[in-house]
């Protein structure tokens, strides 16, 4: 065989190997943050460095509020469960612990791990003694 044709097989097959580890990196990166916010708006939950996607649930439709303790194990593990749409529950499990489980009025529920869960299970839960 050639040597420069080999040369540059090599190096196309390397590229072709290369980008979906980047791409999966990304990917990885993107759902492995997850941030939280309460307001007078709602609950807003923002993924990855980029914050986005971010959806925001507002206080009208928030039916209940409560802090559970979550196993990923328990949740068929780590990332994003589940589809609201689907089968009418999701979460964002991105550790074991303490989670802000928002049940909808739509009959939908969202959890999501969280630092300092129970501060935003109050918050959440005084906002909506206030409608």
């Amino acid at each position: 065989m050639n040597p420069a044709l080999e040369v540059a097989q090599r190096r196309s097959s390397s590229v072709f190997c290369a980008v979906p580890g980047r791409v999966l990196g990304v990917a990885v990166l993107q759902f492995s943050v997850v941030r939280v916010s309460v307001d007078s708006a709602g609950l807003r939950v923002c993924y990855g460095t980029w914050r986005w996607p971010r959806r925001l649930f507002p206080l009208a439709d928030v039916l209940c509020v409560r802090l559970i303790d979550i196993r990923p194990l328990h949740w068929d593990g780590w990332g994003y469960r589940g589809s609201r749409r689907l089968t009418g529950r999701a979460a964002a499990v991105i550790r074991r612990g303490a989670a802000v489980q928002i049940d909808l009025r739509d009959g939908t529920s969202l959890t999501v791990t969280v630092d300092d869960a129970d501060t935003g299970v109050m918050l959440l839960a005084a906002l909506l003694a206030r409608l």
